[in-house]
């Protein structure tokens, strides 16, 4: 099914998948690497960034490299169901 959208209108975003894994030069340790996906809908004009966690610090940090990276701010911003958009603190 077709869906319309307009150019910059819409950007969706999560993490992708399993971690990647990444060695550390110096150490030889073997890190898990999250990887934060926002893509404009209407363009799939994508951006990527890897984090060693999925907490919230990174899902912000990611969201403001994101639209650094685009150059702005889409109308619509479409998280999927992850943990870290979705879970929150009660107080």
């Amino acid at each position: 099914m077709h869906i319309n959208r307009k150019p910059g209108e819409q950007v969706e975003v999560d993490w992708a998948g399993d971690p990647a894994q990444i060695i550390d030069p110096d150490t030889g340790e073997i890190i898990n690497a999250y990887l934060f996906v926002g893509v404009m809908t209407y363009s799939q004009y994508a951006f990527v960034e890897a984090f060693i966690n999925e907490k919230q610090r990174a899902w912000i940090t990611a969201h403001v490299h994101m639209y650094e990276f685009f150059g702005g701010v889409a109308k619509i911003l479409v998280p999927d169901n992850c943990k870290t958009a979705v879970i929150h603190n009660g107080g």
